[in-house]
C-alpha cells in the first residue's frame, strides 16, 4: 500500500507534466491552427500573445488545484 505522502507526489507531478504538455500545446500549435494565424496576422505584440498562453495554462490548471482543495 502507498503512503499518503507518496499519492499525493503521483498527482502532484501528474498535474506538473500535463500542465508541462498543454503548455507546449498552447505555444507551439495554436499558431500552426487558421483561427490562431489569423490572429497573430494582425501583428498582435509578443507580450499579449504569451499573455494569452499563461492564461490558456493557468486557468484549468487553477480549476483543477481549487476542485482538488475542495475535495479535501
Amino acid at each position: 500500500m502507498r503512503s499518503p505522502f507518496t499519492s499525493q507526489f503521483a498527482l502532484i507531478l501528474k498535474v506538473m507534466v500535463l500542465s508541462a504538455i498543454a503548455s507546449a500545446a498552447v505555444k507551439f500549435g495554436l499558431p500552426l491552427l487558421p483561427a490562431f494565424s489569423s490572429i497573430a496576422a494582425h501583428d498582435l505584440p509578443t507580450s499579449m500573445m504569451n499573455g494569452i498562453a499563461i492564461a490558456a495554462i493557468t486557468l484549468p490548471v487553477a480549476i483543477y488545484a481549487l476542485i482538488l482543495w475542495l475535495r479535501r
